[in-house]
């Protein structure tokens, strides 16, 4: 199998990095500025354009080096979401409506249940084979010539018949994103779980499984029943 030239894997490392943080910025910035109130576009721009030309500043003056020294590369469906926030945060400020039902749904940087259980299994399953606590070389998969590529073909096809029917288009997209991008150039490393897995997002997805257990946790004590809805990958409950 064919791996991404190391040039390739550093662009995307940067520019990968870059939509991440910019994420999280404008997560936060959403977060200041109150639930029913979005981020104009341009300030939704100027923070990705910036993120991108930090993370693209030579050696040591780049965020990038440092994560991708400490984390090396983000995954591909990590970078897929992080695309994904970033652009429904411009879309929430420009198109009337639409962007005021987006604003007016809770402000949860989660990630929905059932995706995040997946990924939270997945990935400690993943990780216990990688320290060597499982051994059923689970990793190597992902290299596979005929595995991965069969996986990877039968999960975007489920992409594409979710998309037509209209089922969860938007978790459906990232994903198909995320497969496309290993699929085309083989990112970020040439193996299919390091294109879908990464510690960041793995913490990410066992936050929201922890919020959503607490949540449900609350509301069968009789408290306020909390709904951690993800704005950024849901699209909000409207009468």
């Amino acid at each position: 199998m064919s791996l991404p030239d190391w040039s390739v894997q550093l662009a995307y490392g940067r520019l990968g990095w870059a939509l991440v943080l910019a994420a999280l910025v404008l997560a936060i910035g959403a977060r200041v500025a109150g639930r029913r109130r979005v981020l104009p576009p341009l300030a939704v721009a100027a923070v990705v354009l910036g993120s991108i030309a930090w993370c693209l500043a030579p050696g040591r003056a780049s965020p990038a080096y440092w994560l991708m020294m400490g984390a090396q590369w983000p995954s591909a469906l990590l970078v897929a979401l992080a695309g994904d926030a970033c652009w429904r945060r411009a879309a929430a400020g420009s198109f009337g409506a639409a962007g005021a039902a987006w604003a007016a749904a809770p402000a949860y940087p989660l990630l929905p249940r059932g995706w995040a259980s997946a990924i939270v299994v997945a990935g400690a399953l993943l990780y216990a084979d990688v320290a060597g606590w499982l051994a059923i070389g689970l990793y190597p998969l992902g290299f596979g010539p005929v595995a991965a590529p069969l996986l990877a073909l039968l999960a975007a096809a489920g992409c594409v018949i979710a998309l037509s029917r209209g089922v969860a288009r938007e978790r459906a997209t990232v994903l198909l994103v995320a497969l496309l991008a290993w699929s085309i150039g083989r990112l970020p490393t040439g193996n299919l779980w390091d294109a879908m897995f990464d510690p960041l997002l793995w913490l990410w997805s066992l936050a929201s499984v922890v919020a959503a257990g607490r949540a449900r946790w609350r509301s069968a004590r009789g408290g306020v029943p909390v709904d951690p809805v993800d704005p950024v990958i849901e699209e909000p409950h409207t009468a």
